[in-house]
């Protein structure tokens, strides 16, 4: 799994990335939220510790790639991810401390995460990506 995590409270914010790529089609594209990760946190501040993940899903066949997980109610499309150049999509979530389960539904199919550090079965046969935010 490429899991890249920034942690704050809400007494001091370090600087985060801003997410900025646009599509081919020349649009800026949205990991799903309209705001930067930087928005979300100073959206979310007095709500305790928050951390920013990046997940990142290659597939560059894929059309659309979403992913889906406990922390949205497992909606296969209510985080749509963001298309990199080289094929690579990613979506920035922000999350309070706690351990997540997760698959990406990439053109109507559920998919593993081939690079997941850790993975459960769940109900339906398939198998669930773990990752883990942890407090400050």
């Amino acid at each position: 799994m490429n899991l890249v995590t920034t942690q704050t409270s809400n007494k001091r914010r370090p600087f985060l990335e801003t997410n900025r790529q646009t599509t081919h089609q020349g649009r800026r594209a949205r990991t799903g939220a309209s705001s930067s990760p930087r928005a979300l946190l100073e959206a979310h501040e007095g709500a305790g510790d928050l951390c920013s993940v990046r997940l990142q899903f290659y597939r560059p066949t894929a059309i659309q790639a979403y992913v889906a997980g406990d922390f949205n109610n497992w909606s296969p499309t209510a985080t749509p991810m963001l298309r990199q150049l080289d094929g690579t999509w990613i979506a920035d979530l922000i999350l309070a401390p706690g351990v997540y389960e997760y698959r990406f539904f990439a053109d109507g199919q559920w998919h593993d995460d081939p690079k997941a550090a850790a993975t459960t079965r769940n109900p339906f046969g398939g198998i669930n990506a773990v990752f883990q935010v942890e407090a400050l």
